[in-house]
């Protein structure tokens, strides 16, 4: 019988943490809404020791060795609104060896909502990759500059597949409710003309986030 490797083991471990760390943070959250004041006041100081410093394990992580990891921590400060590392997202946009970070860290800009970060995302336009500028268009967006939304909706119909996903998957947080039409029929003609099986999926989910006509008030607005 085959023995374990250590780094499934040690992949086994971190599995079974992260169902502890989450059962007994549910455990917390549900004492929160006990009708005992005393339990309430004490499942919310032991809620408050639990917090990780995730700031400082993402700037860690930023400067790792590898590309996903990298990406991943650019990732979690543009998602956590992580605004005291924007320097460091701004660094990564500009300078790192990997699209993959540049590109996460263009999202990443346009998610922490800073309207200074329009400037390094302008200064790169012309010189980035097709991957990164699709990225670069949606933070702009996402920045105010609306103008952005058409030349990032071309995105769609791009000859690469892995724009088309790119873009169906970043719309959804980009849609106000005056384009929400138009936006989902630019979405409905793709899909009906998409080849590929990723992009189909990216267009799908795009079109259910946004919802039908019915499902107006439920979009997502852009920041």
């Amino acid at each position: 019988m085959a023995v374990p490797g250590k780094e499934s083991l040690e992949m086994q471990k971190i599995h079974e943490a992260r169902k502890a760390i989450g059962a007994a943070l549910d455990a917390l959250v549900r004492m929160n809404s006990k009708a005992n004041p005393e339990v309430r006041v004490a499942a919310l100081e032991a809620l408050s020791e639990t917090a990780v410093d995730i700031e400082t394990h993402v700037r860690n992580a930023m400067q790792d060795r590898d590309e996903l990891v990298r990406t991943t921590a650019v990732e979690l400060a543009g998602e956590q609104r992580l605004v005291n590392l924007k320097q460091e997202i701004v660094r990564r946009f500009r300078s790192d060896r990997s699209w993959l970070v540049r590109s996460a860290a263009a999202v990443a800009l346009g998610d922490l909502g800073l309207p200074d970060a329009r400037t390094p995302l302008l200064e790169r336009i012309e010189r980035s990759c097709e991957e990164e500028r699709v990225r670069i268009y949606y933070a702009l967006v996402r920045l105010g500059g609306r103008k952005f939304l058409k030349p990032f909706l071309e995105g769609l119909n791009d000859p690469f597949y892995r724009i088309r996903c790119a873009t169906a998957n970043l719309l959804p947080a980009l849609v106000v409710k005056s384009d929400r039409r138009r936006i989902v029929k630019l979405l409905t003609d793709a899909l009906h003309g998409e080849q590929t099986d990723a992009a189909r999926s990216s267009l799908r989910n795009a079109l259910e986030q946004i919802g039908d006509d019915r499902g107006g008030d439920n979009l997502l607005a852009s920041s």
